[in-house]
């Protein structure tokens, strides 16, 4: 299975490959009032507003820093209502597609972690990498900013409609 490489500080994490839709360089993202630190903002994606997840403050606590290696990785997400969801994941270093079996992954203790969306962890060279579970994100950032001054089901709802 083919997953994407990514970076946060000395953190590395990958993506599945079969989540994502396009890897962009970065582009301008709109900040809205009433967001959590961790989503930067919204983008337009063919013609559709799409919301954008910082991976490094939401990781990290600290904003990915503009590089030319950062990038907007957009991201297909099932929610527990059975709907898919398009967001952008904002990720350092995210520039090579790397080969990993289900068997490379083993599980970490989530003791004392409060980041459900990190998931199993793969070797390479002797570094780890957290599988980030894209399902997961929605839930534990986008659905929480919902409940306040910005909606994001209702992008959910155009992100669908414009797709059909």
């Amino acid at each position: 299975m083919l997953f994407l490489l990514c970076q946060v500080g000395a953190g590395r994490f990958v993506i599945p490959g079969e989540r994502i839709i396009e890897v962009l360089p970065m582009v301008s993202v709109s900040r809205m009032v009433g967001l959590p630190d961790a989503v930067a903002g919204v983008m337009q994606y063919r013609g559709v507003s799409i919301p954008v997840v910082d991976l490094s403050q939401l990781t990290a606590g600290f904003p990915a820093p503009a590089r030319m290696n950062t990038r907007v990785v957009l991201v297909t997400a099932r929610t527990a209502d059975g709907q898919t969801q398009i967001y952008g994941l904002i990720a350092e270093r995210a520039t090579r597609m790397i080969s990993l079996t289900q068997e490379q992954f083993t599980v970490v203790s989530e003791d004392g972690y409060d980041l459900p969306f990190l998931g199993k962890v793969a070797w390479e060279s002797g570094i780890a990498m957290r599988q980030i579970e894209v399902d997961r994100i929605p839930e534990r950032v986008l659905a929480p900013a919902a409940s306040g001054r910005t909606n994001f089901a209702n992008l959910r709802r155009a992100q669908t409609a414009k797709s059909h």
